[in-house]
């Protein structure tokens, strides 16, 4: 491709392989400390949501991180939740798979998930 092995295109690097998130942002993200406030934890969720394909079941362990107050963040506050979401989703990232190209020659299966 381009007669390079891999391209970076818009944070994500190209390959005859597939997709893959940029590592580089990648190691970033999981050097992160757990946010001390709402807008921190919105900020850390902002910044994975861009890579949520790649990690898989991100809205059930986002969701912890989505729920929180600002009042959780002060004295007494019940962050244990969302400190355990949080490290999840830092290990998920770091074992961000890569998403390959379409394959028109192999079987396709289409699989649906609904909540009630």
């Amino acid at each position: 491709m381009f007669v390079q092995p891999t391209v970076d295109f818009l944070s994500h690097a190209v390959s005859r392989e597939g997709l893959r998130a940029d590592a580089k942002k990648l190691k970033a993200i999981t050097e992160l400390s757990f946010p001390k406030t709402k807008k921190g934890a919105q900020a850390f969720l902002g910044a994975l949501n861009y890579y949520s394909r790649f990690i898989q079941d991100f809205a059930v362990y986002g969701a912890a991180l989505y729920q929180v107050r600002e009042e959780d963040f002060g004295p007494g506050g019940d962050l244990s939740t969302a400190k355990r979401s949080f490290a999840v989703l830092q290990k998920k990232v770091t074992d961000a798979p890569i998403l390959k190209h379409f394959d028109r020659a192999k079987e396709v299966h289409v699989m649906l998930f609904a909540n009630d």
